[in-house]
């Protein structure tokens, strides 16, 4: 009896987790807004910025999070100049200083389609740079750009959030991993 109420219970729990039918994808942030993550460097500054998938005629916001290096401090003051570049046509934008302590929030509306680059123009009273971001595709319909950038959208099971702003409050950077070889590996 306890045998069979028990196969009856693992029956019922394996049909209730099939109920999605085969081939169809189940959105588990469904209305949240995909985005784009987008990071680089140059040898003052590092970027994260996350952005709207770039549509013709449509404004994409670009949330850009300047860090100076080697310190990963917070860029406090300068001005920043946004050019997204697609062949030979260009759009762009510039503020003369953050929206908050690293932080500059940019709205761009393509003209065109195609594959480019944003380039961003970093001035300070010392430094004058440049960070590349390089693949940037602007596409020609709202569908086709939501989905490419759904795809791209890293998995969020099991992470912790650690924000560019908690970053700038503590003693913080990344680097790039180094191989090393012990005696001891194979």
């Amino acid at each position: 009896m306890i045998k069979n109420a028990f196969i009856i219970a693992l029956l019922a729990l394996l049909f209730a987790s099939c109920k999605n039918s085969p081939g169809k994808e189940t959105d588990l942030h469904a209305g949240e807004e995909v985005k784009i993550q987008l990071t680089a460097y140059s040898p003052e500054f590092e970027l994260f910025a996350e952005a709207d998938p770039f549509v013709v005629g449509k404004s994409s916001n670009i949330l850009s999070h300047f860090s100076h290096l080697p310190d990963f401090k917070a860029l406090e003051k300068g001005s920043v100049t946004i050019r997204l570049q697609i062949g030979t046509t260009e759009v762009t934008q510039t503020f003369d200083a953050p929206k908050r302590k690293g932080i500059f929030s940019f709205d761009l509306k393509p003209t065109v389609q195609g594959v480019g680059k944003i380039i961003y123009e970093i001035k300070t009273e010392n430094i004058s740079s440049q960070v590349v971001v390089s693949d940037i595709t602007v596409y020609s319909g709202e569908e086709q750009a939501d989905e490419a950038a759904a795809k791209k959208v890293s998995s969020r099971t099991n992470t912790v959030v650690f924000t560019k702003e908690q970053s700038w409050k503590i003693d913080f950077s990344t680097e790039q991993p180094a191989v090393e070889r012990g005696d001891d590996l194979i």
